[in-house]
């Protein structure tokens, strides 16, 4: 401007600029100013206020050479000339940069009421010479990208032609409602809320929305969207918002993140449809086996062996090779489900068939058939493993390295345990060959049924496979037997049978000798035992001093009594001085609220007195300067009305805050009281009055009456006639006259015997199973006060005939 040469400009720009911060605009005019010629009247800056996105601009107070404040502004320069008197020389100046793609800068300076613009700052931001083509490209996979940027919509719809985004510009002002990302390529003169509030335009109406961003005023709307991106030269603050975070220039991060989501999406999907296939034809394949042979077709350890093999499958898929999609996925449960049904079922029918031809063809046994149940399915498994993870042809790509080094390990351990006869009957290798030819050519007329239903299914589109078929060589069986004393000679048989009529006469009379060495009744048993009862630790829930304590040793307690007090008085002071807090705050709010309205009313009374001028305007009667006064005042109102509410919101929730504060405080000191958590006797007391304890420190041991029991052993034999529930009476050596009632409650599966678990004689020849015998707490009557853990007593349990 007339008076001001670049270094002049380059230097007000400068003050008005934040130093050292994350700005690069502000680095930029800084550098600018430092590289220009040396101003040898410039101001000293006396204040500062950054850049406020409300007001579009920063301001700045300098002293200059005479000792006169001077107030200087840069921001936007639609902003800052309402700010001075009309210039049409800088209106056309602007407008000629911002159709060459520059962002528009203007800075004004002098007394606040009487501003001059000094001059015009040109910035040149281009995007990276490979956004067109990333932008293209994820075009291409179906991903709509949208400019939002606060810049000018000339500036914008520069920036937006240079990378490919040509189409409507949404001029700038309130996002409208129900906006559709088809309806703008560009969104020019956008504040940051309104990203905001864009990004949850775009969820409303369904879609998938991914925010890019690198601002701190960005953060909302990254951790608004689906996706939140920062880019390499984020803000912290946008960085700890997003849920991506690229570490280089560029889109490139954005293409392969969406690249790699849609191979993982791909491999999880073969993955589910493996899965559901297996399981319906081992499920349906029990069954069928069952009904065709009269016999389990498959034992535990077959069935073992074939999770065992599909678990190695199932897992090499992960590694599987596949090709992006084109669009973006979704997930289909339904048309998964009757996918990998149908494939299910295309493979039971496979199995069935071999397993026929082998039971009414070859005429092979139940053990045979077992083995070749096993085949058929691991072969199988590997037929339809490749058709699953192929949408198209099995054989239009290959699979990956450790998915066939699988299907080769699966297939050679599965053929030599069934050839050697390894956990199972041997079969030939002929067989064993013709089944994993017949599961070869299985595999491809499954594939020719498989295209149509994946098609007409839409799972995905078609990646190309290819089939491996692994050949093995059977192991040898030994063919010579050994030779030496068989055990069913004739000369060894008399000796046998005496041996063995020996151990059962020994066998009866010892069981005849233990059944009536006591005085018992028949289906009586007696063991010796020790009282045992749970134990519960009471602990502080807060450190302090113990105030006092309100039960002794060997008290009954009920469950919710208060059995001590933890000293509360610095707790009940915090307690106050919150509370104060918070009363402090609600009167603080009450005046917000009417600085609030107050700023409300100005703005409304400010827009009025805008529409006045406006006409006066029109009539010929206002003029230029009173405009932009009144146009200044909606600004200031503006930036009142902001700045009231984001202080009535900061104190509601420093409001919150206390609120909370006094509810824990509330807590810390209800936690002071030390309660029973069960009925019960205090066993022993660990703590005493006036003693400080710190967290979780032990007060009290407390027993638990209600749960109090006997472990015992039995032989073998006799516990298998005990049942849970099964009646019994205790007696404590304590107390020979009192017996009380009991149920068998809980049996091991496992037998054990040892010195150190027996606790008889007789116990220490036979294996022992432990069996607990929990009394009954109502019927301890007087016998409660000597409950104690490790008395020893009897039980005697009755046995089930």
């Amino acid at each position: 401007m007339p008076g001001f040469d670049v270094a002049h400009v380059l230097a007000l720009a400068a003050l008005a600029s934040s130093d050292g911060g994350q700005d690069p605009v502000d680095a930029a005019i800084r550098a600018a100013a430092a590289a220009s010629d040396n101003v040898s009247d410039a101001p000293k800056l006396i204040s500062f206020a950054s850049f406020d996105p409300a007001k579009k601009m920063s301001e700045a107070t300098a002293g200059d050479s005479t000792g006169n404040s001077l107030h200087i502004v840069k921001g936007a320069f639609d902003v800052v000339a309402a700010l001075t008197p009309a210039s049409p020389t800088a209106t056309a100046a602007a407008t000629e940069f911002e159709k060459q793609g520059f962002r528009v800068l203007a800075v004004a300076a002098g007394p606040p009421s009487a501003m001059n613009l000094v001059g015009l700052i040109a910035l040149s931001d281009p995007p990276n010479p490979d956004s067109a083509a990333f932008i293209t490209e994820l075009r291409k996979l179906g991903v709509r990208t949208v400019m939002v940027t606060g810049d000018a919509p000339a500036t914008a719809a520069i920036v937006a032609h240079a990378v490919g985004l040509d189409g409507a510009i949404c001029p700038p002002g309130p996002i409208p409602e129900g906006v559709r990302p088809e309806a703008f390529a560009v969104f020019a003169g956008v504040l940051p809320e309104d990203k905001y509030k864009l990004v949850k335009a775009f969820q409303a109406g369904g879609h998938i929305v991914g925010m890019c961003g690198d601002g701190a005023n960005d953060a909302p709307a990254l951790r608004q969207a689906q996706i939140g991106i920062a880019v390499s030269t984020a803000t912290d603050v946008a960085k700890s918002a997003a849920g991506v975070v690229l570490t280089e220039p560029g889109l490139a991060g954005i293409v392969a993140s969406v690249k790699e989501g849609r191979i993982t999406f791909e491999r999880i999907l073969s993955y589910t449809l493996n899965s559901i296939t297996k399981k319906t034809v081992q499920v349906l394949f029990l069954g069928v086996g069952l009904i065709m042979t009269g016999h389990a077709i498959l034992t535990p350890l077959l069935m073992v062996l074939i999770m065992i093999a599909g678990d190695f499958l199932g897992m090499s898929l992960t590694t599987d090779n596949v090709r992006p999609s084109s669009l973006p996925n979704a997930w289909r449960i339904g048309d998964l489900t009757i996918a990998g049904v149908a494939m299910g079922i295309g493979e039971l029918v496979f199995c069935v068939s071999v397993l026929a031809f082998g039971a009414y063809r070859m005429g092979l046994d139940i053990d045979a058939l077992r083995t070749l149940a096993f085949v058929v399915i691991v072969f199988g498994n590997q037929a339809t493993l490749y058709t699953n993870r192929e949408r198209r042809s099995l054989w239009s790509s290959r699979p990956s390295f450790w998915l066939i080094a699988s299907s080769v390990a699966d297939v050679s351990i599965a053929s030599t345990l069934a050839v050697g006869g390894i956990a199972m009957t041997s079969l030939s290798f002929v067989v064993v060959a013709g089944a994993l030819a017949s599961a070869i050519a299985f595999a491809v007329v499954l594939d020719l049924i498989k295209v149509p239903i994946f098609r007409r299914l839409s799972l995905g589109s078609p990646i190309s496979r290819h089939l491996l078929v692994a050949d093995t060589a059977p192991a040898r069986r030994p063919t010579a037997a050994k030779r030496g004393i068989e055990i069913g000679t004739p000369r060894l048989r008399p000796i046998l049978l005496l041996l063995g009529f020996a151990i059962a006469a020994g066998g009866a009379g010892y069981e005849f000798w233990d059944r009536f060495e006591t005085t018992l009744p028949i289906g009586i048993v007696s063991a010796n035992g020790r009282i045992e009862a749970n134990e519960l630790d009471i602990t502080t829930k807060a450190p302090g001093r113990v105030a006092d304590l309100l039960v002794d040793e060997g008290a009954t307690v009920t469950a919710g009594q208060i059995l001590a007090h933890i000293d509360t008085k610095d707790r009940d002071a915090l307690r106050d001085r919150d509370a104060m807090r918070v009363s402090d705050l609600q009167k603080i709010i009450g005046e917000d609220e009417v600085l609030f309205d107050r700023a409300s009313f100005q703005l409304r009374r400010a827009k009025q007195r805008l529409a006045r001028a406006r006409g006066l305007s029109r009539e010929g009667h206002g003029t230029r300067k009173m405009l932009a006064q009144r146009q200044q005042e909606i600004y200031s109102a503006t930036a009142a009305l902001t700045a009231a509410k984001a202080k009535l919101g900061e104190d509601r929730l420093k409001l919150d805050v206390a609120k909370h504060a006094v509810e824990e405080d509330e807590a810390n000191i209800a936690d002071s009281a030390i309660v029973a958590p069960i009925a019960g006797r205090i066993q022993r007391q660990t703590a005493h009055a006036g003693e400080v304890l710190p967290l979780g420190a032990k007060v009290f041991v407390m027993l638990d009456t209600t749960s109090i029991y006997i472990d015992i052993l039995l032989p073998v034999a006799v516990a298998g006639k005990v049942k849970v529930g099964s009646d019994a009476r205790v007696v404590l050596d304590a107390l020979p006259n009192l017996s009380l009632p009991a149920k068998a409650s809980v049996m091991a599966n496992g037998a054990r015997s040892g010195p150190m678990d027996a606790e008889s004689k007789s116990q220490r020849k036979d294996p022992m199973v432990p069996v607990r015998v929990l009394i009954d707490p109502v019927h301890l009557g007087a016998a409660a006060a000597f409950v104690r853990s490790g008395m020893p007593g009897v039980v005697h349990i009755r046995l089930d005939p």
